[in-house]
């Protein structure tokens, strides 16, 4: 039988707060407003920029790792305008501010951070839900403990 772990039962929580230190314990101490309906969590993490380097006696090209981000976080749900957590999403989108983030991972992880909502785009299909996707970019480091 597999290891591997449905990802489904994982959440998605916005905070308008940030904590007062970025480290688990500020995390927790928040209190989160759980985003409903979210139907797709992208894929979030570190990206590295990469640096290469051509000596010409070797003509090799090498590749170093330059600067990181955390990178962003894609994550898309049913439109229910009158979510608090929906709500607060919105109103991130429309702010500079950075807000705090937290994903619930069904696997036992629970990721944290900060970033700026930088889109808020509802969708309509003929045949489907209406939906919105919202692109988060990070401000921080992860944070991440295991349950």
């Amino acid at each position: 039988m597999s290891d591997a772990v449905s990802g489904s039962g994982s959440k998605v929580y916005v905070e308008e707060n940030l904590p007062a230190t970025h480290d688990a314990a500020g995390f927790e101490a928040l209190t989160w407003v759980l985003v409903k309906e979210v139907t797709t969590i992208g894929e979030y993490g570190r990206d590295y920029e990469e640096i290469t380097h051509n000596p010409i006696d070797t003509r090799i090209t090498e590749r170093i790792k330059g600067n990181y981000s955390e990178g962003g976080l894609p994550v898309s749900f049913a439109s229910v305008p009158a979510d608090a957590g929906q709500v607060l999403m919105l109103a991130a989108s429309e702010s500079d501010d950075d807000y705090s983030f937290k994903i619930e991972r069904t696997d036992g992880a629970i990721d944290y951070n900060i970033g700026k909502v930088f889109s808020f785009k509802p969708s309509v299909d003929s045949g489907a839900i209406l939906a919105v996707s919202c692109q988060v970019n990070f401000n921080g480091l992860r944070v991440r403990t295991i349950t």
